[in-house]
């Protein structure tokens, strides 16, 4: 599997640079030309930039297809993309000013691993907590103590996920093994969770409402009631509760969860001074590396271009 695409590119000699695979439900195009490439991804790149909508865990946790991550390609989703990232921006996310926000994380990680007492001790989920803390600094305007008992709800929750079994997370996308006994816990797990994170942020954004100042935008929920209250008068508008909501909760999901896994597998082990290798770690996650990725990606693409021309150019040389 890990080298599929020679194989789809040895078929491209056999069925033409245009051709259609079946990969169980999904049926798959794929395009092996550069021509083709630019084409379908540059020049008509608004046809080709949704996200599958017969994910069988968006259809579970959104079937609306509403928010950032998994919802169509479109007006909102450019709307709400646009308006995530300029908030973002004026927090600190990807500038050097989110730097103070992880030192007074990295501060109080410290503190909790030095009162273990040279003791053994799983540093998962410290970690996770650390990294979640930032994510809330942003986006709900404060950090929790990790004994805070809404805090470990929260966490709990998220890792509820991480624990379901190998026959839960298949039942999750084969609907029709939820019917056996045992079977249907998984895909439960998946929908309490996000019940529990959903009204986490509801009560985040109740809060917020009651309090908001437009003269004083704390976080990132301020900038989004502070928006909605601007179109309150649209009736076509998407900045919505519901929508902001969801909004709020991918972008919960895909920071701490996604910043925790990468941090773990990696087996970081941090002991005395090793503390600030996880500050490092988290000043690259979220202020160093949203600029190498897209550097990374125009570099990539700028050589994929000219090596494909130079193959071009030789093909028709001949």
């Amino acid at each position: 599997m890990g080298h599929r695409f020679l194989t789809m590119t040895e078929w491209a000699k056999t069925y033409g640079p245009v051709y259609r695979i079946q990969l169980g439900k999904e049926t798959m195009i794929v395009l092996s030309e550069y021509d083709i490439i630019h084409e379908a991804l540059v020049k008509r790149g608004e046809d080709f930039s949704s996200r599958s909508a017969n994910n069988p865990l968006v259809k579970l946790t959104n079937p609306k297809r509403i928010g950032i991550i998994y919802a169509p390609f479109g007006t909102p989703w450019k709307e709400h993309r646009k308006f995530t990232l300029m908030s973002l921006r004026e927090f600190g996310f990807g500038k050097r000013s989110l730097e103070g926000n992880i030192l007074e994380e990295s501060v109080a990680l410290q503190a909790e691993i030095m009162k273990m007492v040279n003791k053994p001790f799983d540093i998962c989920r410290m970690v996770q907590n650390a990294v979640t803390n930032v994510i809330c600094s942003i986006v709900f305007g404060s950090r929790f103590e990790y004994n805070d008992d809404k805090f470990k709800r929260l966490m709990d929750a998220l890792n509820q996920v991480a624990s379901t079994n190998i026959l839960g997370q298949l039942a999750i996308f084969f609907p029709i093994l939820r019917r056996f006994p045992g079977l249907g816990r998984g895909a439960q797990v998946i929908v309490d969770t996000v019940r529990t994170i959903k009204a986490y942020i509801r009560e985040e954004m109740d809060s917020h409402k009651k309090t908001f100042d437009s003269n004083d935008i704390r976080d990132f929920i301020d900038s989004y009631v502070r928006e909605t209250k601007s179109r309150e008068n649209d009736d076509e508008t998407t900045f919505t509760d519901e929508y902001t909501e969801r909004v709020l909760f991918d972008l919960f999901i895909a920071g701490s969860e996604t910043t925790h896994y990468i941090m773990i597998q990696k087996s970081i082990h941090i002991s005395g001074g090793g503390i600030w290798l996880l500050l490092l770690l988290l000043l690259f996650f979220f202020c160093f590396l949203p600029r190498l990725v897209l550097s990374s990606c125009l570099q990539m693409y700028e050589t994929f271009v000219v090596e494909n021309r130079k193959r071009i150019l030789s093909y028709k040389a001949r």
